[in-house]
C-alpha cells in the first residue's frame, strides 16, 4: 500500500470527512464542558447561599448602608434639608434596599416617591407597573418619568439591556439621610482599622 496513490478528489473527501468528524467531536466535548461548568457554578452558588442564610436586622442594616454608599445620593441638597435618593436598575438590589428602608429605617409608606428613567422605546407604563408591583409602591407616588439614554450609556450597551429602566427611590427626610450617612461613616471607620 505504500505506493498506492489516491486521486485528489478522494483524498479531499477523506480529509473533509475526518475534519468534520473531529469538528463534531470537538463541539460535543465543548457542550459537555459547558454543562459541567454550569453545574459547578450552580453548586457553588447554592453553597454560598446556604452559608449566608437568612439576613438578621443588623446584617440588613449594614447591607443597606453599603448599597446606599454605592448607589445613593450623598450630596444633593433639597430646599429645607437633604433627601434620601437611591438609584438602581437591578430589581433584586432595589427590593433589598426597600426592605432596608421599611424594616430598618421604618420609613412610612406615604414618604416614598419614585422616579424612572427609561431608554427611548421602553414602555413607560410597563416600567411603572413593573416597579410598582415589585416594591409595593402605588403608581400615584411615581413622579415624571424621563425617557432618555444617558450620555454614559450611548454606544456602550444595547437599549434592551434595561427593559424597565433605572428607578430612583426618594424619601424627603433629612434625619434619615444623616442616619444613613452615619452608617456609612461607621463602615469607613471599621475598614480603616481592619487587620
Amino acid at each position: 500500500f505504500r505506493d498506492l496513490t489516491l486521486p485528489q478528489a478522494l483524498r479531499d473527501r477523506l480529509y473533509d470527512r475526518a475534519r468534520s468528524a473531529g469538528t463534531r467531536a470537538l463541539v460535543a466535548r465543548n457542550k459537555r464542558q459547558t454543562v459541567l461548568a454550569q453545574e459547578r457554578a450552580r453548586a457553588i452558588q447554592q453553597a454560598a447561599r446556604a452559608e449566608i442564610g437568612l439576613l438578621s436586622r443588623r446584617e440588613l442594616q449594614l447591607i443597606g448602608a453599603a448599597l446606599y454608599w454605592a448607589e445613593g445620593a450623598k450630596r444633593a441638597p433639597v430646599r429645607g434639608g437633604r433627601r434620601v435618593a437611591f438609584s438602581n436598575a437591578d430589581p433584586s438590589a432595589v427590593t433589598l434596599m426597600m426592605r432596608f428602608f421599611r424594616q430598618v429605617c421604618r420609613v412610612p409608606e406615604e414618604k416614598f416617591r419614585v422616579q424612572l428613567t427609561v431608554a427611548p422605546g421602553v414602555s413607560i407604563n410597563g416600567a411603572v407597573r413593573f416597579w410598582s408591583a415589585l416594591n409595593g409602591i402605588p403608581t400615584s407616588r411615581f413622579t415624571k418619568t424621563y425617557s432618555q439614554l444617558s450620555r454614559f450609556c450611548r454606544r456602550k450597551r444595547p437599549r434592551s439591556r434595561l427593559p424597565y429602566g433605572t428607578v430612583q427611590v426618594r424619601i424627603a427626610d433629612t434625619q434619615l439621610f444623616y442616619r444613613i450617612m452615619g452608617g456609612i461613616q461607621a463602615m469607613q471607620d471599621g475598614s480603616d482599622h481592619a487587620s
